[in-house]
C-alpha cells in the first residue's frame, strides 16, 4: 500500500512538472512570435539623435556590441515589413534592403568598415523621407 502511494505520489508530480514545462514552452514560443516594431518606433529606437544605434554602429569611432547590432537587424528588417506609410512599396523595399544587407555583414563581422560606409550611405534620411514620409499638415 505504501509503495502504491509513493508511485502515485510520484506521477501526480511528473505530471504537474511536464503540465508547467509545457506551459513555459508555450509562452517563450509567444514571446517568439512578437509583433514587428513599428516604422514610428524603428526611427525612434534605432535611428533618433546622435546616441542612436544607427549612429554607433555607423561610426568608425564608437565601438558598438554585437547584442546591439543584432537589435538594430532586427529593427531593420522589421521595418521592411512594414507597409510604407507613402510611396511605392518597391521602393520602401529598395531602401530597406539597401541598408539590411551591410547590416547583416557587419553582425557576421565581414568586411566591416566597407559595410559601415554602405550602410551610412544607405541610411541617407533625406532619399527615403523624401520618397516615403508623408508630409506634416500645418494648421
Amino acid at each position: 500500500m505504501r509503495k502504491l502511494m509513493t508511485v502515485t505520489a510520484f506521477s501526480a508530480l511528473l505530471a504537474v512538472f511536464a503540465v508547467n514545462v509545457t506551459m513555459a514552452d508555450k509562452e517563450e514560443d509567444k514571446k517568439k512570435e512578437k509583433k514587428p516594431m513599428s516604422i514610428h518606433d524603428v526611427m525612434e529606437k534605432g535611428f533618433k539623435g546622435g546616441k542612436s544605434l544607427y549612429s554607433k554602429i555607423k561610426s568608425t569611432k564608437k565601438k558598438s556590441t554585437k547584442e546591439e547590432q543584432e537589435k538594430f537587424l532586427s529593427m531593420l528588417k522589421d521595418m521592411a515589413k512594414s507597409k510604407p506609410p507613402m510611396g511605392d512599396e518597391k521602393s520602401w523595399k529598395k531602401f530597406t534592403t539597401a541598408m539590411i544587407k551591410p547590416m547583416e555583414k557587419i553582425v557576421k563581422g565581414e568586411d566591416v568598415d566597407k559595410n559601415k560606409k554602405a550602410l551610412t550611405k544607405a541610411g541617407s534620411c533625406a532619399k527615403c523621407h523624401k520618397a516615403h514620409r508623408p508630409k506634416k499638415k500645418r494648421d
